[in-house]
């Protein structure tokens, strides 16, 4: 079985916030137009960006992904080998799997096994 994170890097809460300086005569002009950019832009045409969650191009946002998906599925007793990294266990039921970005390759034995896997997912991450 395969399974997907959607937006796994999106949105997960980084510890201390980034900012971001753009010009305007950079951005689309509807953006500008639709968040009322220009009363906020400074007088040499930019404006700041505070990043308060993950996203794609920052250099931390894959590591605080990881870390926080790691805790998350150690809680429910899946364990990373210790020999080869990426590939998780469950402590007691015939289930593992590896992990590369954001997808899952899921090796079981019974649908029940996976169905855990599957709900604990959801509990915090849009699945397919």
């Amino acid at each position: 079985m395969c399974i997907d994170i959607s937006n796994f890097y999106l949105n997960t809460p980084i510890p201390q916030y980034e900012y971001l300086k753009l010009k305007l005569t950079d951005m689309p002009a509807e953006i500008i137009e639709e968040h009322g950019l220009k009363e906020k832009a400074t007088e040499d045409g930019h404006i700041y960006i505070e990043i308060m969650n993950g996203i794609y191009g920052l250099p931390q946002s894959g590591l605080l992904a990881q870390e926080l998906l790691e805790g998350r599925l150690n809680n429910e007793a899946y364990f990373q080998s210790t020999i080869v990294p990426g590939l998780w266990r469950h402590e007691s039921q015939p289930i593992q799997f590896t992990l590369v970005v954001d997808d899952f390759g899921v090796e079981y034995s019974g649908e029940e096994h996976t169905q855990n896997l599957v709900n604990v997912l959801m509990k915090h991450y849009d699945i397919s």
